[in-house]
């Protein structure tokens, strides 16, 4: 009798088992139910990739039960299911239409998994089709819309700022590969416009440390640029896709072409990307504050004519002579699959531009008269090289692993002439950065092991000269880095485990161990006689995080603890150079790791039509590099290209806090009408010089209503900054130039923008921001933001 029950229950466990694999999965339109034909359904590695039929259903046969399987369509929001998240909603998909509003579920650059829910730390993503829509110029826009507040020295940059930590220390990873170098300067870096925003995939943010997944730099925040990734056929034969895009805008002239191919094979796909675009002079707004008539006006600029300098008075004040620039990107991905288990890409990556003017110092004055007649970045080249390897199925090692290979090859250069002076200061860096990262994952019922290394090497080569701009005489000219050469060296090795606390509860913990190595040489002493011949530096750091995600119901509760640091690289312990009026940043040999200890916790509630959230944390920085008083040999001012500067040095300097929060809101008004805001404060104070934390914006947001159909969108929106008071800004040398007496105003714009498909492969975007032509200028920006500007961008696919 037991041994008929036994055989009674298994067969019916076996029968259940086979109908949940057998019956038909099919994934639907959740606006009315009908198949939804084109949907591709992957893994995280791409290793095994379906595409639905026109019946909406695929052959899921090929994944793993516990594989996660990404679902994704361009006009759809992505979903990450298993196949018993799949059996739990009746074998039926539901994927909702992408709105201009719709929050993401997936997040490209978390090394600890990529399901949102699963996710403690504050992130945010722009989507492609967002991307689109907003119409970025560059990287800059696109990280604004994302929530970061970016800074610009000129035109030809974009400087992002998060949670008080800006320049290196917050990191900037292009398709899983760290682009900051050992030259990535403190500060201001304008490097985010070398991403190629017309490119992407998707734009991914994670707010708060992630020193546990990628290392050094990663103290603020991380920028995720995921370029367009190539997909095969699943079809019999070949799959050609063209896309073509032109832009124009009126505040720079701006005009932009570029385009995308994609052909796919069965096991091989292939992808080609191209940009051009190029700028004029930018046009800030005309309505000026009555309290600051002339604050931003560019009133005189120097040119020359027959060898000699010219004081040229402007006619047009709103016109930032000069501002131009162009720019050209290139993106080639190649992709094969061996089988579901194995799969290669090699991508090619080059960037460059033309020589772009470094707007802030063209507006400095020194003795009631514009101090240089010239001071521009050369050319900003950056070639990447990197093949990846995606492999399934490693046995008891892992069950999904990702190794990459990288070489970036990179030069910057910065050449500046004083007015009425023949001579140019010509200074060059050439850098090599090689480095490999093997990531790998492997599941334990409902629990998932993450864990990698990563070895980066950096080779920095510094030249100068002065250069007579008449006879072409070159003289030798002091270097921005050591003259000897320069190297660093990281190699890492992390862990993470994401596990279930409770049905409701899933927690994650991270630990991982950097060992870091410097080395720069000083061999030509002529200018400046070192008391050292080289700056030696190894020493390693541990981090560690601890995060929750609590979800009940309609809320979302998540908490997370971090440590972070950044290792001096050749910028912070080596550079000589002239950081404003007057002051001189020298090498400190003594400089050693700063580290950050932190705390986040955001709470998430929808409301049935309205949802809300916000996000607190706290950040104790030790040990911080500032810009201290320095002296060289015994003396605290010396003569740097002609004229008497102060030395200071950056320096390790007792500890700083930095606290904030973040809210944002969306409510759905009407059919087709959804409203959202957002907010971000933010402050901090260095406690040992008891100065204000300069990397710290005013009180910033965002509103928004927008009206979406399938054919049409329409948004109208407002930007705005509360005021930052000149006690709460730290000034220096040439810094007190780009603020009014006062500090920086309070400013806000109204925008308009929408997009119509004309026919099925047509479609245009327009946009008029800044309606009312305010004059403003951002936060620790050395140029005014664009005036009234219409822009109009036509996009065809075939």
């Amino acid at each position: 009798m037991l041994r008929f029950v036994s055989l009674f229950f298994a067969f019916v466990l076996v029968g259940s088992l086979s109908f949940s694999q057998t019956k038909p999965i099919t994934v639907v339109r959740a606006d009315n139910d009908t198949p939804l034909a084109g949907v591709w359904v992957y893994d995280d590695a791409q290793l095994t990739v379906e595409q639905t039929d026109e019946y909406g259903t695929f052959d899921i046969s090929k994944f793993a039960d516990n594989q996660e399987m990404i679902f994704f369509h361009p006009d759809f929001v992505r979903r990450v299911l298993t196949k018993k998240d799949i059996e739990r909603e009746n074998f039926t998909i539901a994927l909702e239409r992408i709105s201009y509003t719709s929050d993401e579920v997936v997040v490209e650059g978390h090394r600890f998994g990529n399901d949102r829910a699963q996710i403690a730390q504050q992130t945010s993503e722009v989507t492609a089709k967002q991307i689109e829509f907003d119409q970025p110029r560059t990287m800059g826009e696109t990280l604004e819309e994302a929530g970061v507040y970016v800074q610009r020295s000129q035109y030809g940059g974009g400087s992002p700022m998060i949670r008080g930590y800006t320049a290196n220390q917050v990191l900037l990873v292009l398709d899983g590969v760290r682009m900051n170098n050992a030259i990535y300067r403190a500060g201001n870096l304008q490097n985010s416009i070398q991403a190629d925003a017309n490119a992407m995939g998707s734009v991914d943010v994670l707010f708060g440390p992630g020193s546990v997944q990628y290392g050094s730099d990663a103290m603020g925040g991380v920028m995720v640029f995921n370029t367009l990734d190539p997909l095969p056929s699943l079809m019999k034969g070949s799959q050609l896709g063209v896309k073509a895009f032109t832009r124009y805008a009126t505040a720079n002239e701006e005009e932009t072409v570029g385009g995308t191919m994609q052909y796919g094979l069965r096991k091989w796909a292939f992808l080609g990307n191209v940009t051009y675009s190029g700028f004029g002079d930018l046009r800030s707004g005309r309505v000026l504050s009555d309290a600051y008539p002339d604050y931003g006006r560019r009133r005189e600029y120097v040119v020359r004519e027959n060898d000699q300098d010219v004081v040229i008075q402007n006619d047009n004040t709103s016109i930032q002579r000069f501002t131009g620039y162009t720019q050209s990107n290139l993106l080639g991905k190649v992709r094969y699959w061996h089988n579901s288990n194995f799969s290669a890409t090699y991508a090619l990556i080059y960037t460059t531009s033309s020589n772009i003017p470094r707007y802030d110092r063209l507006e400095q004055y020194r003795n009631g008269a514009l101090r240089y007649a010239e001071w521009y970045y050369g050319p900003q080249e950056l070639l990447m090289n990197r093949i990846t390897v995606n492999a399934a199925h490693g046995g008891n090692l892992y069950d999904d692993a990702e190794f990459t290979v990288a070489h970036q090859n990179y030069q910057e250069s910065r050449h500046d002439r004083t007015r009425d002076n023949d001579f140019r200061n010509d200074r060059v860096e050439d850098l090599s950065m090689i480095s490999v990262n093997a990531d790998l994952s492997r599941d334990f019922g409902p629990s998932k092991l993450f864990y990698g290394v990563e070895g980066v090497f950096n080779d920095v080569q510094s030249s100068a000269h002065k250069t007579n701009i008449v006879t072409g005489e070159e003289q030798p000219q002091s270097t921005r880095y050591p003259d000897g050469g320069s190297t660093t060296s990281s190699l890492a090795l992390y862990g993470g485990y994401r596990f279930p606390v409770s049905s409701r509860i899933v927690a994650t913990a991270g630990l991982r161990y950097t060992q870091n190595a410097l080395k720069s040489k000083f061999n030509d002493k002529s200018f400046y006689d070192f008391p050292f011949d080289e700056i030696t530096y190894n020493s390693g750091a541990p981090t560690a995080s601890l995060g929750a995600v609590c979800s009940v119901a309609s809320w979302q509760i998540r908490g997370a603890l971090s440590s972070g640091f950044r290792a001096p690289n050749v910028d912070d312990v080596g550079k000589i150079f002239d950081s404003g009026d007057g002051v001189l940043i020298f090498p400190n040999p003594d400089l050693s790791s700063e580290y950050s200890y932190n705390g986040e916790l955001g709470v998430d509630r929808a409301f049935g039509m309205f949802s809300a959230g916000a996000t607190g944390y706290y950040s104790l920085l030790r040990d911080a590099v500032l810009i201290r008083d320095a002296q060289f040999n015994g003396q605290d001012s010396i003569l740097y290209d002609g004229d008497m500067a102060k030395v200071k040095s950056l320096q390790n300097s007792g500890q700083a806090y930095l606290t904030g929060f973040d809210f944002h809101a969306k409510a759905r008004l009407a059919d087709h009408v959804t409203a959202t805001t957002s907010l971000s404060y933010g402050a901090g104070r260095d406690t040992d010089g008891d100065l204000p934390m300069r990397p710290v914006p005013p009180l910033y947001g965002r509103t928004s209503v927008i009206y979406e159909t399938q054919k049409w969108t329409g948004e109208l929106f407002a930007r705005y900054n509360t005021w930052k008071e000149v006690q709460d800004i730290p000034l220096s040398g040439g810094e007190v130039s780009i603020y009014t007496p006062d500090g920086v105003p309070s400013w806000w714009t109204l925008n308009l923008r929408s997009n119509v498909q004309v026919v099925e492969h047509l479609e245009v975007v327009a946009s008029l921001e800044n309606i009312f032509d305010l004059h403003y200028r951002p936060y620790a920006s050395g140029v005014s933001a664009p005036g009234r500007n219409l822009i109009v961008s036509l996009r065809a696919a075939l």
